[in-house]
């Protein structure tokens, strides 16, 4: 994966991200601190700018408004692995929406022909 600054005019959130909900005052919280010091992790996208993971880091620079560039790692990915990425960085997170989760193992079993 490569590092790059990329307008975030180009950066696109992909809207079959499993996670649907993004609490907007925990996002203003980030936007404060990045402010105050940087993004720390690049978001990852993926060769189309689309966001595969950091979703809330781009909602909370963009809420900034005065940055035109952010951080990204350009990871390629195929559609087959890209839900299995956001599946596995989103179990991570500590408040992750449990009807978002049942959505999205569902959609990876359906994706992936797998059943019960």
């Amino acid at each position: 994966m490569e590092l790059k600054y990329v307008p975030l005019s180009k950066i696109k959130p992909d809207s079959n991200q499993p996670r649907k909900y993004f609490d907007e005052d925990s996002i203003k919280k980030l936007a404060k601190s990045i402010k105050k010091i940087g993004i720390l992790t690049p978001i990852v996208v993926d060769q189309n700018y689309k966001i595969l993971f950091g979703e809330r880091r781009y909602r909370a620079y963009k809420l900034l408004g005065r940055r035109k560039r952010i951080p990204v790692l350009i990871k390629k990915v195929d559609k087959k692995d890209r839900l299995l990425f956001q599946l596995v960085e989103d179990l991570h997170k500590e408040h992750y929406p449990p009807v978002d989760l049942a959505k999205a193992i569902k959609s990876f079993m359906k994706t992936n022909n797998l059943s019960l």
